[in-house]
């Protein structure tokens, strides 16, 4: 006599080995397999059956006739027939199980019974909204809107449907793998977000139930601003002893010592007769905020328009902006006369520790012209622990540049970033708690920013001078359209 068929299993849709409990499948015509054996190690023919009982009473569904004898020991399977099983609702199941027959004609008589349930049908959507306010939150993203921006966290809600038989949640961001989470029917998730860049961007969230349902996808598109200006010194008075700074933050006016007022590029390129700058000596002109503007600990980004005369000071590093540590620049943005293979070069840099002498600096290949102007933006990632330095040239009224955005690669920083206590700095740098590397030339609109600036329409228009001002018409550094950024 055979022995009864063992380890019964549905192997299409595949389902773990059959139990007394309930299984949940998405298939009205399952493959059921089961192990046939005989102690005699004779062939065997498998016979499997679905059916459905009522009380003690059973009727059968569907079988699959004695099927053609095999090895023994071996997993034999069969697929039930189309039309023969419906989707169940309440609670009505199916129930299947094998038998085999041997040689001799001898019965196993029945296996285990199986229970199991069809269910093709999808559960809803969840659903994903903005959490408005809690602890470590930086920004709303609120859908179809621009909000927030680069590295400010913002936090999501998802709440899966109501659906009894609901178990997981999948969710992602654009670009990044998905999670898949386990849930209960109308329970809710928190997801953190912290946007590596600006423009639209979807949360992607599906629902998933007992007999692998997905349902369709619930999409939630927002908006990451690209960076604001947080402080913007024009630097468009023209005379006196102070420059007004004219973003949101209100950081106050710089103290303008010995620095004097001339053109600035839109006015030399005959975009705006009111622009002016400050013109440096190189040697103790400077123009120094009251206190401490930007958190350096924090991601940050700093942009000025700036002319150097190098030949007027001989070899040397200048510094265009800085802000004050208790002994030394928590960063530098400007020119190195020794960049390696004895160039110099445009730079942004940043001390590993506050009270170090390694330096991690961010250089660009574009060539360092006396008397032309260029714009330069320097880019701390605190998340990414990385200094990143863009340079665009402008060049002179005669002989205009391409305006073409060039940035660095990112290069790792070696330490923690630090907060520095100290003023933030037009002209000039620190070294042992004194002024150094002052800056030989020009600067003009300067910019701070929180987060970074990744968006190419944002440096382009940088580049050109401002978020509200274009220069002249005709002018090629100040209206190229092409919007690409290379990188170098």
């Amino acid at each position: 006599m055979p022995n009864k068929p063992s380890s019964l299993q549905v192997t299409n849709p595949v389902q773990p080995a059959c139990s007394t409990s309930q299984q949940q499948i998405n298939s009205k015509t399952p493959t059921l397999s089961a192990i046939v054996s005989d102690p005699d190690g004779t062939l065997v023919a498998p016979h499997f059956q679905v059916y459905t009982k009522s009380g003690t009473t059973e009727t059968e569904v569907w079988n699959s006739t004695t099927l053609a004898a095999q090895a023994s020991g071996t997993r034999a399977q069969a697929t039930v027939a189309p039309g023969k099983l419906v989707e169940n609702t309440g609670y009505s199941s199916y129930f299947w199980r094998a038998t085999s027959v041997d040689t001799g004609g001898r019965w196993s008589g029945w296996s285990v019974s199986c229970e199991f349930k069809v269910d093709i049908t999808p559960p809803g959507k969840p659903t994903v909204t903005a959490v408005g306010s809690g602890a470590g939150i930086e920004a709303v993203y609120e859908p179809d809107v621009e909000r927030g921006g680069v590295g400010l966290l913002g936090k999501f809600t998802l709440k899966s449907p109501n659906d009894y038989d609901v178990k997981f949640v999948e969710y992602w961001f654009t670009g990044e793998t998905p999670t898949l989470a386990s849930v209960t029917p109308g329970s809710s998730l928190e997801i953190p977000h912290d946007p590596k860049g600006s423009g639209p961007m979807t949360l992607h969230a599906k629902a998933r139930d007992g007999a692998g349902n997905w349902s369709a996808p619930f999409d939630y598109t927002f908006d990451v601003a690209s960076p604001v200006e947080d402080v913007i010194w024009k630097l468009d008075e023209n005379n006196g002893s102070s420059a007004a700074d004219s973003g949101p933050k209100d950081a106050g006016p710089l103290g303008v010592t010995g620095a004097g007022w001339v053109a600035g590029p839109h006015q030399l390129f005959g975009s705006r007769d009111d622009d002016w700058a400050l013109s440096f000596d190189g040697v103790n002109d400077a123009a120094i905020s009251g206190g401490p503007v930007l958190d350096t600990s924090k991601s940050f980004t700093v942009s000025a328009h700036v002319l150097l005369n190098k030949s007027t000071r001989g070899q040397g590093d200048y510094t265009a902006l800085s802000q004050d540590g208790l002994t030394q620049s928590a960063f530098r943005l400007g020119y190195r006369s020794n960049c390696g293979n004895g160039t110099d070069c445009w730079s942004f840099g940043m001390p590993d520790t506050s009270a170090g002498t390694s330096v991690t600096a961010a250089t660009s290949s574009a060539e360092v012209t006396d008397g032309q102007w260029v714009h330069l933006v320097g880019e701390h990632d605190a998340t990414a622990k990385t200094v990143r330095l863009w340079v665009c040239e402008v060049g002179t009224p005669d002989q205009s540049a391409t305006g073409e955005p060039i940035g660095s690669a990112p290069i790792a920083r070696g330490g923690a970033a630090w907060q520095s206590p100290g003023a933030f700095a037009v002209g000039r740098g620190q070294t042992a708690g004194a002024g150094a590397t002052w800056w030989p030339g020009q600067i003009d609109n300067v910019r701070l920013f929180s987060g970074q600036i990744t968006d190419a329409a944002k440096l382009r228009r940088l580049c050109k001078g401002a978020e509200i001002e274009d220069f002249g018409e005709g002018v090629a550094a100040f209206n190229a359209i092409d919007p690409t950024v290379s990188e170098q």
